[in-house]
């Protein structure tokens, strides 16, 4: 990517902030997803599990807007601008499925503590009313079990590594699609 075209994105990148976390990203956070985005490049195939991330219309539902929030910029980038994020406020489960369902996004990053309930327990709603829509398990914690159980692949949020982890996985989706 040009400096030009990392710029553009960059500033995209801010603005679209605003308007899901209702203030701009911190420079740090903007930092810090640019590094996560050059970790994956120095992976072997990282490249390439860039390419599976492009353009695709990720979600990250969490309910944690300020971590989200830099977690969130990772994905943007990886991208191509083509994130998005749904900041839970003690929703029903059937109210959140039926949002995500609305949006149908291409990739899910669905985190497992959301306040009042638990991801895991959106996902066969999840696998009827969006059954196009690769549901990742995105935790920090150690509840990823739960969503193993039930098929869900997982990586782990707020690290270096959770883009890389998400792009192998979709990457080996689409391989089983085709």
């Amino acid at each position: 990517m040009s400096s030009e075209n990392q710029n553009n994105l960059s500033s995209q990148l801010k603005e679209k902030s605003k308007e899901i976390f209702g203030s701009e990203i911190f420079d740090y956070m903007v930092d810090d997803a640019q590094r996560a985005i050059d970790y994956v490049k120095t992976q072997k195939g990282g490249v390439g599990l860039l390419d599976a991330l492009s353009n695709k219309q990720v979600l990250l539902v969490d309910d944690d807007k300020l971590l989200t929030s830099g977690e969130w910029a990772k994905f943007f980038l990886a991208t191509g601008g083509h994130a998005d994020a749904l900041i839970t406020d003690n929703p029903t489960a059937e109210e959140l499925i039926s949002e995500i369902a609305e949006r149908n996004p291409q990739v899910l990053l669905l985190d497992n503590d959301l306040g009042s309930l638990y991801g895991h327990q959106l996902v066969p709603g999840l696998k009827r009313k969006a059954p196009a829509t690769t549901i990742i398990g995105h935790s920090a914690q150690g509840s990823v079990k739960e969503f193993e159980r039930q098929g869900v692949a997982c990586a782990h949020k707020r690290t270096k590594e959770s883009v890389y982890q998400v792009a192998q996985i979709v990457a080996k989706q689409e391989e089983k699609k085709q």
